[in-house]
C-alpha cells in the first residue's frame, strides 16, 4: 500500500512516477526499498545513495571492527550524522585518512603545536604518563641487548660523527630506526645518529613512509 500514490513537497504521484523522477537522488530500485524497508517518502526521496550507504550499509561491512565503531558511539553520544558517517569511513580506509590527517598537521603546523603545548601545561600528569610509557617500551628490551654508553659513542665514530640521513654534524641525537611505538627496540641494530632536526622530521613514522613524504614534499609542505 505504500508503493501507490505519494505526496512529497506538496506534490502527490503514484510512486513508480517518483522512481523515475529527474529529482530522485537515488535509483528507483534503491527508492522501493527504502519505503519496504518503512523510511518516510520525504527520506527515501531526498537521501543520496552514497551518504545511505555510508551511514548503514557500511557500517554492517566493518566487520571485526564494528565493535570499534559502536565503542566510539557510546563516547560520543552527541556525535551527528556526519561524525558517525566519517567515524565509520575511517575505519573502512584507515590507510587513506591517516594520510589526510598527516596531510592536515603539515599544513596546521602552528595550530597543532599550540594545542600540543596546551594539551601538556593542562595535562602534567597524562603527560607524564606517556613519558614512563613511552620509557617502559624502551626498557622492554632485554637489558643484555640493550647498548651501553661506550658502544654508543662507538656506534656514533662508526657514523662518521654525523647525521645519517642529512650529514649534518651539529645537535646530533639517538634515532630509532623502527619507532618504540611501533614496535622498535633499543638495540644496535635498530638506532641511528640523526640531527635534531631530521629526527624531528621523522617523529614516529617509519623510514619508507617517511621518505615517500619527503618525495612528496610540493604536497605535503614538508621541508
Amino acid at each position: 500500500m505504500i508503493l501507490y500514490n505519494l505526496t512529497i513537497f506538496d506534490e502527490t504521484k503514484p510512486a513508480r512516477q517518483w522512481g523515475m523522477d529527474e529529482r530522485c537522488a537515488v535509483k528507483k530500485s534503491m527508492f522501493y526499498n527504502r519505503l519496504k524497508n518503512g523510511m518516510s517518502p520525504e527520506e527515501a526521496f531526498t537521501i543520496p545513495a552514497k551518504k545511505q550507504e555510508s551511514l548503514e550499509f557500511k557500517i554492517k561491512r566493518l566487520g571485526d571492527k564494528k565493535d570499534r565503531y559502536e565503542s566510539w558511539i557510546k563516547d560520543n553520544p552527541d556525535a551527528t550524522r556526519e561524525q558517525k558517517r566519517k567515524r565509520a569511513e575511517f575505519l573502512l580506509n584507515e590507510e587513506r585518512c591517516r594520510k589526510s590527517s598527516v596531510k592536515y598537521r603539515v599544513n596546521n603546523k602552528d595550530k597543532k603545536n599550540a594545542y600540543q603545548n596546551k594539551w601538556r601545561k593542562d595535562n602534567p600528569e597524562n603527560r607524564r604518563f606517556h613519558e614512563m610509557n613511552r620509557e617502559r617500551r624502551i626498557h622492554d628490551t632485554p637489558k643484555e641487548l640493550m647498548p651501553s654508553n661506550a658502544e654508543l659513542l662507538a656506534w656514533k665514530e662508526i657514523y662518521g660523527n654525523d647525521c645519517c640521513y642529512c650529514g649534518s654534524t651539529e645537535n646530533l641525537t639517538l634515532e630509532h630506526l623502527d619507532p618504540i611505538s611501533k614496535g622498535g627496540t633499543h638495540t644496535l641494530d635498530n638506532l641511528l645518529w640523526a640531527c635534531r632536526s631530521c629526527n624531528c622530521s621523522k617523529k614516529d613514522d617509519t623510514l619508507i613512509f617517511w621518505l615517500w613524504k619527503k618525495c612528496n614534499k610540493d604536497v605535503y609542505n614538508i621541508n
